[in-house]
């Protein structure tokens, strides 16, 4: 997505700094969520690690994360090339972007809430609803997001 000679590094400057920023975005939105739903941060399934407190967090954002890079990949191709306030202003919009659920058009962090088990005291099976996978909706029409998302 960002060419051949890309390398993620986590304190590299350029667009590892704006992925970088988006997933602190997108992070603490899933945090807001764990919380909102009465969850412990550190119960994770996934992010199993004793020394992060927020691997439940980092569970529920995962899904996500192809959202902060289109977005990071669009301010890359507008001329962005660190985090400026611009681009910090875009990227904070990453929790309110659509995405496409069985509701319709449905904001990220909303997105992000809905996938967490029930939030009400009765958790009995039988009135846990699977959960819909939502589906990124980009600036590109479909074949264009596919082939992005295929060269990542």
């Amino acid at each position: 997505m960002f060419g051949p000679e890309f390398r993620r590094q986590y304190g590299a400057d350029g667009a590892n700094a704006l992925l970088n920023y988006g997933y602190a975005i997108l992070r603490s939105g899933a945090a807001r969520a764990v919380m909102a739903a009465g969850l412990h941060p550190s119960f994770a399934l996934a992010h199993i690690n004793r020394g992060n407190a927020f691997g439940l967090v980092d569970d529920m954002m995962e899904p996500f994360r192809p959202q902060v890079d289109l977005m990071v990949k669009e301010l890359i191709d507008q001329g962005y090339k660190e985090v400026t306030s611009e681009a910090k202003r875009e990227l904070a919009g990453v929790l309110i972007m659509d995405m496409m659920s069985e509701r319709g058009a449905t904001p990220v962090l909303w997105s992000v809430w809905s996938g967490l088990p029930s939030r009400s005291p009765d958790v009995s099976p039988r009135k846990q609803k699977a959960w819909s996978f939502p589906v990124a909706r980009c600036r590109w029409n479909d074949e264009q997001c596919l082939r992005l998302l295929a060269r990542s």
